[in-house]
Parts: C-alpha cells; sequence; structure tokens
C-alpha cells in the first residue's frame, strides 16, 4: 500500500516538474524565436531602405540606376545569412543584383516574379531542397523613388538558415536537459516522498498492531460469553421469564456479531503483516459451491429470495479451499442481504479456456438494490459503506469486501462489480485455474 502512495507522490511531483520545466521551455524558446525575428526583419528593412536611398542617389547622378552586365552572384555552397538583393528599373528591366546561391536561386527568382512582396513588409519562406534540407529566407521590397516619382523596385532577402537552425537545436537541447533534470528530480522526488510517508507508516503500523492486539484478545473473552449465554439458556434449574429469554438471545447476537468483527478484523490485521499463506490444493470448486450455497439457503428463504447455481459438471481449480469458499461466502452474503424479499440472486461457474491454462470465472449476481456509480470503486475499502443509513439497517460492518479483495489479489485474480441502482448487481471474479504439480 506504501509503496503505491510512494509511487503516486513520485509521479505527482515528476508530472508537476514537467509541466513547469516544459513550459518554461517553450516559453523562452518562442521568446527567443519572436526577438530573433523581428531584430532580423528590422535589419533587413533597415538595409533594404539603405540601398534603395544608394540606387536614388546614383540615378540623381548618372540619370539612370546603376547597370551591373556580369550580375554578382554569391557562391554556389550552402552558406547561412548571406544577403542578395535584386534592382528592377520601371519598365520591369534587371539593372543589377547580388544573387543567392544556385541551391535557391530559382526559388527565390520564383517569390520575386510573383510580386507579392507588399512595400514594407518582410515575408518568411521555408524551402525544402532536393537533398532533403531546408533552408529559410526572409525578403523584404522596397520602390526607389526620385523625391516622390518611383524609378524602380529593389527586392532584398537574406538566407536565415542557419540562425533558424541554431534555435532549433537550442530547443532540442533544452529539452533534451529536460529529461535529464526530470530524472534527476523524478529520484528526488522519490526520495522526499519516502521521507513524508515515514510517520505515516508509524502510525499505521502502531494502528495496525493495536488493531490485532485488540482482536486477538478480544476473542476470548467473547467466546466465554457466548458460552456463558448458551449455558444459561440450557440450564433447566433455572427459571428464566420470556423477557429475560429475549434478552439472552439479543445477547447471543450482539456477541455474534461482535466476534465476526473481531474474527474479520484480525484477518485482515495477519493480511497486512503477511502472516496468513494461502493452502493451494487441486479441488472442485462445485461441489464447494453447493456447500455454501446450502448454508445460506435458510437466509434466502427467510427473506423468500430464490438461489440458483449454474456450473459445469467439474470445476477444477489450484486455489485456498477455505479461502475460496470463504470469497463465495461473502458474496452470497451481501447479495442475500441487499435483495429485496421475493429477489433472486445466482451464482454462475465458468471456466475460460481451461485446458490452455485459463481461469475459473465465478458471478455472483443478484436483483438487490444496486450500487451507484459513484461508490463502486469504493465499496472495496474497509468499513465503507456506500448508504450507511441502509446498511445499518440490514446489518454487516463493510469488512467484507475488503477481505474478498484481499483472497482475490492473494491468488493473482481480479474481482469487478457492475451494478445499477434498484436492478441489481453482479460481482465478477476471475482465479487463475493452473493446476499445481
Amino acid at each position: 500500500m506504501f509503496s503505491e502512495i510512494r509511487r503516486r507522490l513520485t509521479l505527482q511531483y515528476a508530472a508537476m516538474m514537467a509541466f513547469f520545466l516544459l513550459t518554461f521551455v517553450l516559453v523562452c524558446f518562442l521568446g527567443v524565436t519572436y526577438l530573433t525575428t523581428t531584430e532580423l526583419n528590422q535589419s533587413l528593412r533597415l538595409l533594404a531602405r539603405e540601398e534603395a536611398e544608394e540606387q536614388a542617389a546614383i540615378y540623381q547622378h548618372k540619370g539612370m540606376l546603376e547597370g551591373n552586365s556580369e550580375q554578382t552572384k554569391l557562391p554556389d555552397e550552402d552558406f547561412g545569412g548571406q544577403l542578395f538583393y535584386y534592382v528592377f528599373d520601371r519598365q520591369g528591366t534587371l539593372m543589377n543584383s547580388l544573387e543567392p546561391g544556385t541551391a535557391i536561386r530559382q526559388a527565390v527568382l520564383e517569390r520575386i516574379a510573383e510580386r507579392r512582396l507588399a512595400e514594407g513588409k518582410t515575408d518568411r519562406y521555408d524551402f525544402r531542397l532536393a537533398n532533403g534540407h531546408h533552408r529559410t529566407v526572409i525578403i523584404t521590397a522596397r520602390p526607389i523613388l526620385d523625391g516622390q516619382k518611383p524609378i524602380g523596385f529593389l527586392y532584398i532577402g537574406m538566407d536565415v538558415s542557419t540562425q533558424y537552425r541554431l534555435l532549433r537545436n537550442v530547443f532540442f537541447i533544452l529539452v533534451g536537459l529536460v529529461f535529464v533534470f526530470l530524472l534527476l528530480a523524478g529520484g528526488a522526488a522519490n526520495f522526499m516522498a519516502g521521507r513524508a510517508i515515514i510517520p505515516i507508516k508509524q502510525s499505521f503500523q502502531r494502528q495496525r498492531d493495536f488493531v490485532a492486539d485488540a482482536s486477538h484478545e478480544l476473542r476470548t473473552p467473547l467466546s466465554v460469553l457466548l458460552a456463558s449465554v448458551d449455558a444459561i439458556k440450557m440450564d433447566g434449574e433455572n427459571k428464566i421469564s420470556d423477557f429475560s429469554r429475549q434478552v439472552f438471545a439479543d445477547m447471543k447476537d450482539e456477541i455474534q456479531k461482535m466476534s465476526k468483527i473481531v474474527t474479520d478484523l484480525l484477518t485482515l490485521a495477519r493480511a497486512d503483516v503477511g502472516a496468513l499463506c494461502l493452502m493451494r490444493e487441486n479441488f472442485d470448486f462445485r461441489p464447494e459451491a453447493e456447500r455454501i450455497i446450502r448454508s445460506v439457503q435458510p437466509l434466502a428463504a427467510a427473506k423468500e429470495i430464490s438461489l440458483e447455481l449454474d456450473s459445469p459438471e467439474s470445476a477444477p481449480v489450484y486455489a485456498d479451499r477455505e479461502r475460496l469458499g470463504q470469497l463465495l461466502m461473502i458474496l452470497l452474503d451481501n447479495a442475500i442481504k441487499y435483495t429485496p424479499a421475493g429477489g433472486k440472486a445466482a451464482v454462475h461457474i465458468e471456466l475460460s479456456e481451461y485446458e490452455a491454462g485459463g481461469d475459473l470465472i465465478v458471478k455472483v449476481e443478484d436483483t438487490g438494490i444496486g450500487i451507484d456509480v459513484e461508490y463502486q470503486n469504493r465499496i472495496f475499502e474497509r468499513f465503507y459503506r456506500a448508504d450507511k443509513v441502509r446498511s445499518r439497517a440490514i446489518g454487516g460492518n463493510g469488512l467484507g469486501l475488503a477481505i474478498a479483495q484481499w483472497i482475490v489479489k492473494e491468488h493473482r485474480g481480479t474481482i469487478k462489480v457492475e451494478s445499477q441502482p434498484e436492478k441489481g448487481t453482479t460481482f465478477t471474479v476471475v482465479i487463475p485455474a493452473l493446476q499445481g504439480e
């Protein structure tokens, strides 16, 4: 139990730390990306304005835009952060250029040919090259003016693949560091969770020891009281009034109830410390189920509840005969208690692919009051009752299903409940039915 609590605390701490670290990395990455993009765009627009003013000055001095018969081309290698530009006159004739590398040259010219660049705005384009690599380019456009008269147009851009690649690499490195720190944080969280539950474990151990000791010590006086009541009732020489007989009968009922509570508490206390061991053997579960049904038949008959058994001729299983019988008794007892008069309770026994090493499946269903969905996950807790008022009126101590769950877990099986209020409840138990040597 405490190992499960420790594991949950560790996972919660680790999940919280992961959320904060990843959020921090994401916010930092987005912030740095935004600042980098803003700075690159501003720098490119500033360069575009300076180049446009220079071209305008050349026009004013020479009466034409500067031409360059041998257009300058940057090296063909894939360098990042390189500048390029194209200068066109009013007729769209290319007058001057500083071209990018051949890898992206054609793609850049296609974007410029589309003439969709807004004046003063910077657009970003991502290209996928033939070799599978990605390149990122930012381009801006600016008119070349002679006063207020447009005399040409300037397209200037920059290959910023290196900058964005660096940002991506930094992001992946940070994410990797997050996972490294998460491992360290997980170890620290596991250590701190272990330290945090030490006082709880000590308190629980003291409580468990008290329950075990008290249950053990109470068994003897309760047995003496029960025997004394029976002895008084059987003493023929004593003249006991009808009222006294009723009082003794009520005392006997209460002592028996208390004895059952003490026995159940002692069972769970011993189970907690691992003092109870299963005595597995090969046996046929059908005769055991028939015996249990016969033992609860008087209780069912008192409420006019019909009991049914649906089972194959033989239901071999390798398990603890006494504990498996106790499990069925608990489930049948609950079915009878919570089923109104005139209802029905049934036990279904199945073998799932037994020859291949399958399972023994036991279903106990009733037409009782049912259990609300919100309570179904808690009914196996000790002393828990979904409807406390109704449960006290019916009887029971809230320990039976906790013992049933322990028996199932010790057999490495499963138990689940399906229920609808006012329609009935079905408990399904699956026990591995492998035969022992």
